[in-house]
């Protein structure tokens, strides 16, 4: 690939994008190769070769483009440039390892976050040069990183919000307000003065920012997202604990008015973080608890959710989800079978969908998604930093955890990494699992949540 403008580059992304196209003659995956030249421009010649605003359009075309974490390998394609173009198959020339060096060996979901972490850097760098700074200026990242969960964004964006904590809390939007609250417990940014100003500000203008927002739909997603973030705190009934409730029952009376009309289909995501809130209300939010006991229209709505059995794992119905039972759960299900210990399979723990469910002891198969990404052996080479085999559960896997823990069942988390593929090798494995004596303790008020070695 002939070294192009940065500006070029992006064009040529929007275009390739708006047109559909994802593959080129020779079957190379064209955003792979524009992100890879991108990251070399970014990297080596100038970090500010993209305006703010051209940033924000390059997040918003990578909002759309996704790679498959499971098949890393199958992503790394060789540069086509002049010299190598007709020798398919080939690895890259020599011009093109001098220039792209490690890059070279970065899959789809890699170079997706490298190039996101550097255009995090730009935006630190720009935004600070700046006499005046506007909150959009930061919301197309903070939607981008909130989605993908990598860890290595955590402490740029904790200096975007200490840059832009003036605007955000003139913000007028709810939207704005809600991905800044989701993308801190996602990240787990150290934001609490902000996290707090931001729910004060919210209970506040409750009404007045809801008027603000162009459509229902927009409101209904910051619902969802504020519900993630407050329903993830520590619970203590401290002052901020308290004010979180008190907004969590404004959004609860607000939709109950007109729960006959809301649409679950329509809204999966708010109607998934409602039915965690309920749970969570019943757990450890007694006063809000008591402020739902109080509300007829309220238990109206969560009687109609418990019985649509809306899953926050899928934001989807239980009756569309048979079909997504993975070849990892079948296995270790027919092993347990065999051990003489029958489970449940893809069961309902109302608000989740568990894996598996022997007795009192729920197993989870941890796919790619039930982590926080933490950066590739490749990636971490090219960053120049020490590569952490261990991997941290994202904020949906840790949730889900608490709440299920704190109904009285053992977690067991089975990484799908480790489970082997001989049938030998299996049984030994859910032997060290000491599944039974687990769930001997049936009945017992004490959680647990028990993690094999990542």
């Amino acid at each position: 690939m002939k070294p192009s403008q940065t500006r070029e580059l992006l064009l040529l992304l929007e275009k390739c994008n708006g047109l559909g196209i994802r593959e080129n003659k020779e079957g190379i995956d064209v955003f792979h190769v524009i992100y890879c030249e991108l990251v070399y421009k970014l990297m080596n010649e100038n970090l500010r070769s993209l305006s703010i605003k051209e940033i924000s359009r390059l997040l918003h075309v990578m909002q759309k483009i996704k790679f498959n974490k499971t098949s890393a390998n199958a992503e790394i394609s060789a540069l086509i440039c002049e010299e190598n173009r007709d020798a398919l198959g080939s690895s890259a020339c020599e011009n093109c390892k001098a220039r792209y060096g490690h890059l070279l060996s970065l899959n789809g979901v890699d170079m997706t976050s490298l190039l996101t972490i550097l255009l995090g850097k730009s935006l630190v760098l720009q935004t600070r040069a700046n006499k005046k700074v506007y909150e959009n200026a930061i919301i197309p990242y903070l939607i981008l990183v909130g989605s993908s969960n990598h860890c290595g964004c955590a402490s740029i964006v904790s200096n975007l919000l200490q840059t832009h904590q003036h605007a955000l809390l003139k913000s007028k939007s709810l939207r704005n307000l809600a991905i800044v609250l989701h993308t801190i417990k996602r990240l787990n940014v150290r934001a609490f003065k902000l996290e707090s100003k931001i729910i004060q500000k919210i209970l506040i203008n409750f009404e007045e920012l809801i008027n603000l927002e162009k459509s229902q739909a927009a409101v209904y997603a910051a619902f969802g997202q504020i519900i993630m973030a407050t329903v993830s705190q520590h619970y203590s009934g401290s002052l901020f604990n308290r004010r979180s409730d008190l907004l969590l029952n404004k959004i609860l009376v607000f939709v109950s008015k007109s729960h006959d009309q809301f649409n679950v289909k329509e809204s999966p995501f708010l109607a998934s973080q409602l039915g965690i809130l309920f749970t969570n209300a019943s757990l450890e939010r007694f006063e809000l608890f008591k402020l739902i006991k109080a509300n007829k229209n309220i238990l109206e709505l969560k009687k109609r959710l418990k019985l649509e059995n809306v899953s926050p794992d899928s934001n989807d119905t239980l009756e569309n989800q048979h079909w997504r039972t993975s070849d990892i759960h079948k296995s270790v299900a027919a092993a347990m079978e065999f051990m003489g210990l029958p489970c449940k399979v893809e069961t309902l723990i109302y608000p989740y969908i568990v894996d598996l469910q022997f007795g009192n002891t729920v197993i989870e198969v941890d796919g790619p998604y039930h982590y926080v990404q933490n950066g590739s052996e490749s990636l971490n080479r090219v960053l120049k930093l020490e590569h952490h085999k261990r991997l941290r559960y994202n904020l949906n896997t840790l949730v889900k955890d608490k709440l299920l823990g704190k109904m009285g069942y053992k977690i067991v988390h089975l990484p799908f990494y480790e489970w082997p593929d001989s049938p030998q090798e299996q049984l030994e494995y859910l032997k060290g699992l000491n599944l039974c004596m687990h769930n001997r303790q049936e009945g017992s008020s004490n959680t647990q949540v028990i993690q094999t070695p990542l």
